[in-house]
Protein backbone atom coordinates (compact mmCIF):
# COMPACT_ATOMS: atom_id res chain seq x y z
CA UNK A 1 0.00 0.00 0.00
CA UNK A 2 1.12 3.56 -0.62
CA UNK A 3 1.93 6.30 1.83
CA UNK A 4 3.02 9.88 1.17
CA UNK A 5 5.43 12.54 2.33
CA UNK A 6 2.77 14.13 4.52
CA UNK A 7 2.29 10.92 6.52
CA UNK A 8 5.58 11.75 8.25
CA UNK A 9 7.10 14.69 10.06
CA UNK A 10 10.59 13.20 9.99
CA UNK A 11 12.56 15.48 7.68
CA UNK A 12 14.71 12.72 6.17
CA UNK A 13 11.69 10.60 5.25
CA UNK A 14 9.86 13.58 3.77
CA UNK A 15 12.86 14.52 1.63
CA UNK A 16 13.44 10.89 0.61
CA UNK A 17 9.82 10.40 -0.51
CA UNK A 18 9.85 13.72 -2.36
CA UNK A 19 13.03 12.66 -4.17
CA UNK A 20 12.15 9.03 -4.91
CA UNK A 21 8.45 9.28 -5.69
CA UNK A 22 7.47 8.80 -9.34
CA UNK A 23 3.78 9.59 -8.90
CA UNK A 24 1.54 12.07 -7.15
CA UNK A 25 -2.01 11.48 -6.01
CA UNK A 26 -4.40 11.49 -3.09
CA UNK A 27 -2.95 9.56 -0.16
CA UNK A 28 -5.46 7.07 1.23
CA UNK A 29 -4.07 7.65 4.74
CA UNK A 30 -4.01 11.43 5.13
CA UNK A 31 -6.14 12.44 2.09
CA UNK A 32 -3.53 14.94 0.96
CA UNK A 33 -2.48 15.37 -2.66
CA UNK A 34 1.21 14.57 -2.37
CA UNK A 35 4.10 12.48 -3.76
CA UNK A 36 3.37 8.79 -3.10
CA UNK A 37 5.62 5.83 -2.40
CA UNK A 38 5.05 2.16 -1.60
CA UNK A 39 5.56 1.24 2.05
CA UNK A 40 7.80 -1.64 0.93
CA UNK A 41 10.28 0.93 -0.42
CA UNK A 42 10.75 2.28 3.10
CA UNK A 43 11.48 -1.09 4.73
CA UNK A 44 15.29 -1.04 4.22
CA UNK A 45 15.49 2.28 6.07
CA UNK A 46 13.34 1.24 9.04
CA UNK A 47 15.09 -2.09 9.59
CA UNK A 48 18.31 -0.63 11.13
CA UNK A 49 16.12 1.44 13.43
CA UNK A 50 14.24 -1.57 14.81
CA UNK A 51 17.58 -3.07 15.84
CA UNK A 52 17.79 -0.40 18.54
CA UNK A 53 14.81 -1.98 20.31
CA UNK A 54 14.34 -5.33 21.99
CA UNK A 55 11.16 -7.41 22.42
CA UNK A 56 9.98 -7.38 26.05
CA UNK A 57 6.63 -8.19 27.65
CA UNK A 58 6.71 -4.95 29.66
CA UNK A 59 7.32 -2.84 26.56
CA UNK A 60 5.05 -0.95 24.19
CA UNK A 61 4.01 -1.31 20.55
CA UNK A 62 6.82 -0.41 18.18
CA UNK A 63 4.92 2.47 16.59
CA UNK A 64 4.42 4.03 20.03
CA UNK A 65 8.11 3.62 20.88
CA UNK A 66 9.22 5.11 17.57
CA UNK A 67 6.90 8.09 17.94
CA UNK A 68 7.99 8.72 21.52
CA UNK A 69 11.69 8.60 20.68
CA UNK A 70 11.79 10.17 17.21
CA UNK A 71 8.45 11.86 16.31
CA UNK A 72 8.32 10.09 12.96
CA UNK A 73 4.61 10.08 12.10
CA UNK A 74 2.36 13.06 11.43
CA UNK A 75 -0.47 13.78 13.90
CA UNK A 76 -3.59 11.77 13.07
CA UNK A 77 -1.72 9.11 11.09
CA UNK A 78 -2.15 5.47 12.13
CA UNK A 79 1.50 4.77 12.92
CA UNK A 80 0.71 1.17 13.95
CA UNK A 81 -0.69 0.42 10.49
CA UNK A 82 2.36 1.94 8.81
CA UNK A 83 4.77 -0.03 10.99
CA UNK A 84 2.87 -3.23 10.28
CA UNK A 85 3.12 -2.68 6.53
CA UNK A 86 6.72 -1.43 6.53
CA UNK A 87 8.20 -3.94 8.99
CA UNK A 88 5.54 -6.62 9.41
CA UNK A 89 5.37 -5.96 13.16
CA UNK A 90 1.92 -5.79 14.75
CA UNK A 91 0.81 -4.16 17.97
CA UNK A 92 0.79 -7.47 19.81
CA UNK A 93 4.61 -7.47 19.90
CA UNK A 94 5.98 -5.13 22.58
CA UNK A 95 9.37 -3.41 22.51
CA UNK A 96 11.71 -1.52 24.81
CA UNK A 97 14.58 0.68 23.68
CA UNK A 98 18.02 -0.82 24.06
CA UNK A 99 20.23 1.13 26.48
CA UNK A 100 21.59 4.23 24.80
CA UNK A 101 25.33 4.58 24.68
CA UNK A 102 27.97 6.98 23.42
CA UNK A 103 27.14 10.47 22.28
CA UNK A 104 26.73 13.29 24.79
CA UNK A 105 24.44 12.55 27.70
CA UNK A 106 22.53 15.11 29.72
CA UNK A 107 24.58 14.09 32.76
CA UNK A 108 27.81 14.79 30.87
CA UNK A 109 26.48 18.22 29.91
CA UNK A 110 25.63 18.97 33.55
CA UNK A 111 29.08 17.87 34.69
CA UNK A 112 30.77 20.08 32.10
CA UNK A 113 28.73 23.13 33.10
CA UNK A 114 29.61 22.69 36.76
CA UNK A 115 33.27 22.08 36.08
CA UNK A 116 33.66 25.12 33.82
CA UNK A 117 32.16 27.36 36.49
CA UNK A 118 33.72 25.89 39.63
CA UNK A 119 36.87 23.90 38.87
CA UNK A 120 38.52 23.89 35.44
CA UNK A 121 38.00 26.63 32.89
CA UNK A 122 40.21 25.70 29.93
CA UNK A 123 41.09 22.00 30.30
CA UNK A 124 38.00 20.38 31.84
CA UNK A 125 38.15 16.71 32.67
CA UNK A 126 34.56 16.36 31.45
CA UNK A 127 35.35 17.90 28.04
CA UNK A 128 32.98 16.98 25.23
CA UNK A 129 34.47 15.04 22.33
CA UNK A 130 35.10 17.22 19.29
CA UNK A 131 34.62 14.28 16.87
CA UNK A 132 31.27 13.47 18.47
CA UNK A 133 30.21 17.08 18.06
CA UNK A 134 31.36 17.14 14.45
CA UNK A 135 30.16 13.70 13.33
CA UNK A 136 26.98 13.17 15.36
CA UNK A 137 25.48 16.47 16.54
CA UNK A 138 26.39 18.89 13.75
CA UNK A 139 25.03 16.85 10.79
CA UNK A 140 21.67 16.56 12.53
CA UNK A 141 21.34 20.31 13.08
CA UNK A 142 23.00 21.80 10.01
CA UNK A 143 21.05 24.45 8.14
CA UNK A 144 22.28 26.26 5.03
CA UNK A 145 21.33 29.92 4.63
CA UNK A 146 21.51 31.82 1.37
CA UNK A 147 20.10 35.19 0.32
CA UNK A 148 18.49 36.04 3.66
CA UNK A 149 18.42 39.45 5.33
CA UNK A 150 19.02 39.94 9.05
CA UNK A 151 18.51 42.79 11.49
CA UNK A 152 20.54 44.36 14.25
CA UNK A 153 19.22 46.91 16.73
CA UNK A 154 21.01 49.19 19.18
CA UNK A 155 19.69 51.73 21.68
CA UNK A 156 20.90 55.13 20.54
CA UNK A 157 22.42 57.42 23.20
CA UNK A 158 20.67 60.76 23.65
CA UNK A 159 23.72 62.75 22.61
CA UNK A 160 24.69 60.71 19.52
CA UNK A 161 23.22 59.70 16.18
CA UNK A 162 24.43 56.27 15.15
CA UNK A 163 26.03 55.67 11.78
CA UNK A 164 26.52 52.34 10.02
CA UNK A 165 29.98 52.09 11.59
CA UNK A 166 28.36 51.84 15.03
CA UNK A 167 26.08 48.93 14.09
CA UNK A 168 28.60 46.14 13.73
CA UNK A 169 30.08 43.83 16.32
CA UNK A 170 32.39 45.30 19.00
CA UNK A 171 36.12 45.37 18.21
CA UNK A 172 38.18 42.32 19.13
CA UNK A 173 39.29 42.57 22.73
CA UNK A 174 36.38 44.87 23.62
CA UNK A 175 33.47 42.43 23.39
CA UNK A 176 31.74 41.45 26.61
CA UNK A 177 30.89 37.78 27.06
CA UNK A 178 27.52 36.80 25.58
CA UNK A 179 25.32 33.76 25.15
CA UNK A 180 27.60 32.46 22.41
CA UNK A 181 30.83 34.49 22.41
CA UNK A 182 33.62 34.36 24.99
CA UNK A 183 34.73 37.67 26.48
CA UNK A 184 36.94 39.62 24.08
CA UNK A 185 35.94 37.60 20.99
CA UNK A 186 33.29 39.44 18.96
CA UNK A 187 30.41 37.55 17.38
CA UNK A 188 27.69 39.27 15.38
CA UNK A 189 24.25 38.85 16.96
CA UNK A 190 21.42 39.29 14.48
CA UNK A 191 17.68 38.66 14.39
CA UNK A 192 15.34 37.39 11.71
CA UNK A 193 13.14 40.52 11.79
CA UNK A 194 13.07 44.08 13.10
CA UNK A 195 10.65 43.47 15.98
CA UNK A 196 12.75 40.63 17.38
CA UNK A 197 15.92 42.71 17.04
CA UNK A 198 14.26 45.57 18.98
CA UNK A 199 12.93 43.22 21.66
CA UNK A 200 16.37 41.69 22.19
CA UNK A 201 17.92 45.03 23.28
CA UNK A 202 15.20 45.34 26.00
CA UNK A 203 14.54 49.07 25.50
CA UNK A 204 12.69 51.34 27.88
CA UNK A 205 9.71 53.41 26.80
CA UNK A 206 10.87 56.49 24.91
CA UNK A 207 14.16 54.96 23.79
CA UNK A 208 15.31 55.61 20.23
CA UNK A 209 16.44 52.45 18.45
CA UNK A 210 18.75 52.31 15.45
CA UNK A 211 18.06 49.34 13.17
CA UNK A 212 20.37 48.02 10.47
CA UNK A 213 19.51 45.52 7.77
CA UNK A 214 22.41 43.18 7.02
CA UNK A 215 23.08 40.71 4.23
CA UNK A 216 25.93 38.35 3.47
CA UNK A 217 28.97 40.20 2.14
CA UNK A 218 29.73 37.53 -0.48
CA UNK A 219 28.12 34.70 -2.39
CA UNK A 220 29.12 32.06 0.15
CA UNK A 221 26.26 30.03 1.62
CA UNK A 222 26.32 30.13 5.39
CA UNK A 223 26.26 26.88 7.36
CA UNK A 224 24.74 27.26 10.81
CA UNK A 225 23.75 24.97 13.64
CA UNK A 226 19.98 25.26 14.00
CA UNK A 227 18.86 24.95 17.62
CA UNK A 228 15.30 26.11 16.99
CA UNK A 229 13.02 23.15 17.77
CA UNK A 230 15.83 20.57 17.58
CA UNK A 231 13.39 17.65 17.80
CA UNK A 232 12.06 18.70 14.39
CA UNK A 233 15.56 18.42 12.89
CA UNK A 234 16.81 15.25 14.53
CA UNK A 235 16.20 12.10 12.48
CA UNK A 236 17.44 8.55 13.10
CA UNK A 237 17.47 7.83 9.36
CA UNK A 238 20.36 10.19 8.60
CA UNK A 239 22.85 8.18 10.70
CA UNK A 240 21.35 4.69 11.16
CA UNK A 241 24.55 3.22 12.58
CA UNK A 242 24.60 5.84 15.36
CA UNK A 243 21.01 5.56 16.58
CA UNK A 244 21.94 4.55 20.15
CA UNK A 245 24.43 7.41 20.47
CA UNK A 246 21.97 9.85 18.95
CA UNK A 247 19.19 8.82 21.31
CA UNK A 248 21.53 9.44 24.26
CA UNK A 249 22.41 12.87 22.84
CA UNK A 250 18.92 14.27 22.14
CA UNK A 251 18.33 15.57 25.71
CA UNK A 252 21.67 17.40 25.58
CA UNK A 253 20.70 19.11 22.31
CA UNK A 254 17.37 20.20 23.79
CA UNK A 255 19.18 21.55 26.87
CA UNK A 256 21.60 23.49 24.68
CA UNK A 257 18.64 25.03 22.83
CA UNK A 258 17.21 26.19 26.15
CA UNK A 259 20.63 27.41 27.32
CA UNK A 260 21.05 29.78 24.38
CA UNK A 261 17.44 30.93 24.30
CA UNK A 262 16.95 31.72 27.98
CA UNK A 263 18.33 35.06 29.18
CA UNK A 264 20.08 35.29 32.52
CA UNK A 265 20.53 38.24 34.83
CA UNK A 266 23.53 40.31 33.75
CA UNK A 267 25.22 39.79 37.10
CA UNK A 268 25.26 36.02 36.46
CA UNK A 269 26.01 36.05 32.72
CA UNK A 270 29.79 35.80 33.00
CA UNK A 271 29.54 32.35 34.57
CA UNK A 272 26.20 31.09 33.31
CA UNK A 273 27.17 31.50 29.66
CA UNK A 274 30.48 29.63 29.95
CA UNK A 275 29.07 26.29 28.82
CA UNK A 276 27.14 27.65 25.83
CA UNK A 277 30.24 29.65 24.81
CA UNK A 278 32.30 26.47 25.02
CA UNK A 279 29.90 24.59 22.73
CA UNK A 280 29.66 27.46 20.23
CA UNK A 281 33.44 27.57 20.00
CA UNK A 282 33.33 23.86 19.16
CA UNK A 283 30.86 24.50 16.34
CA UNK A 284 33.17 27.23 15.06
CA UNK A 285 36.15 24.88 15.27
CA UNK A 286 34.47 22.28 13.04
CA UNK A 287 33.68 24.81 10.32
CA UNK A 288 30.25 26.31 10.96
CA UNK A 289 29.50 30.00 10.54
CA UNK A 290 27.13 30.44 13.46
CA UNK A 291 24.17 29.20 15.46
CA UNK A 292 20.44 29.84 15.08
CA UNK A 293 18.34 29.86 18.25
CA UNK A 294 14.96 30.89 19.62
CA UNK A 295 14.27 34.37 20.92
CA UNK A 296 12.75 34.43 24.39
CA UNK A 297 11.45 38.00 23.96
CA UNK A 298 10.50 38.30 20.29
CA UNK A 299 8.46 36.36 17.81
CA UNK A 300 11.36 35.55 15.47
CA UNK A 301 14.69 33.81 15.84
CA UNK A 302 18.21 34.94 16.65
CA UNK A 303 21.60 34.23 15.11
CA UNK A 304 25.10 34.42 16.51
CA UNK A 305 27.61 34.52 13.64
CA UNK A 306 31.21 33.76 14.48
CA UNK A 307 32.81 36.09 11.91
CA UNK A 308 31.33 39.62 11.74
CA UNK A 309 33.14 40.23 8.45
CA UNK A 310 30.74 37.87 6.69
CA UNK A 311 28.10 40.63 6.61
CA UNK A 312 27.54 44.13 5.31
CA UNK A 313 24.87 46.69 6.04
CA UNK A 314 22.40 47.15 3.20
CA UNK A 315 20.71 50.53 2.75
CA UNK A 316 20.24 53.28 5.31
CA UNK A 317 19.76 52.82 9.03
CA UNK A 318 16.20 53.07 10.31
CA UNK A 319 15.36 54.87 13.55
CA UNK A 320 12.29 54.13 15.68
CA UNK A 321 11.09 55.28 19.08
CA UNK A 322 9.62 52.86 21.59
CA UNK A 323 6.14 54.07 22.55
CA UNK A 324 4.93 51.16 24.67
CA UNK A 325 6.22 48.03 26.39
CA UNK A 326 4.08 44.97 27.07
CA UNK A 327 4.82 42.96 30.20
CA UNK A 328 3.58 39.46 30.98
CA UNK A 329 4.11 37.95 34.42
CA UNK A 330 3.69 34.40 35.68
CA UNK A 331 3.59 33.23 39.28
CA UNK A 332 7.06 32.53 40.61
CA UNK A 333 7.23 29.46 42.82
CA UNK A 334 8.80 30.12 46.22
CA UNK A 335 12.04 28.36 47.02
Amino acid sequence: MDCCRDCFVDRWLREFIQRKSVRTGECARCRNEAPLIGTDELSPYFEPLIDSYVVRPDGQPLAVALQKDWRIFSPGIDGAALVREILGVGEEVLFCARPSSGGISLDAWGELKEELVKRNRYFPDSAISLPVMEELVAPQLEKVLAGDAYYRARIQPRDETFTAAKMGAPPAGKATGGRANPIGIPYLYLASDEQTAISEVKPQKGAVIAIARLVAAGDQALRVIDLVSPRDSITPFLQPSKVLSLRATVPFIEALDAELSTPVQSVDATLDYLASQYICEMFKKVGYHGVRYRSSVGGGVNFAFFDPQLFRIEGELRFVQVTSIAIAADDYPPA
